[in-house]
């Protein structure tokens, strides 16, 4: 089941569900990975580049489905 936009309105109101990493993101515009949004997260090392400055983004990796799906399941049919 796709759910961005249901996704993200329940991730605003409570993260908990959801797996999150931190780093600053950057979307490549050239090469095989035009168009994707890459992420150097906090903790690794990387080679210095232009995201160096960038300001850290929470970014999903992963959610607890059953979970979120319950809570839809209870918010929309009781």
């Amino acid at each position: 089941m796709f759910s961005h936009d249901a996704s993200a309105v329940a991730g605003a109101l409570d993260v908990t569900p959801f797996t999150l990493r931190r780093g600053p993101v950057r979307v490549a515009t050239g090469g095989v990975a035009v168009g994707q949004t890459i992420q150097m997260w906090q903790g690794e090392r990387f080679v210095a580049g232009a995201r160096d400055d960038a300001l850290a983004q929470s970014v999903c990796i992963g959610v607890d489905a059953p979970r979120l799906r319950a809570e839809f399941r209870f918010c929309f049919v009781g």
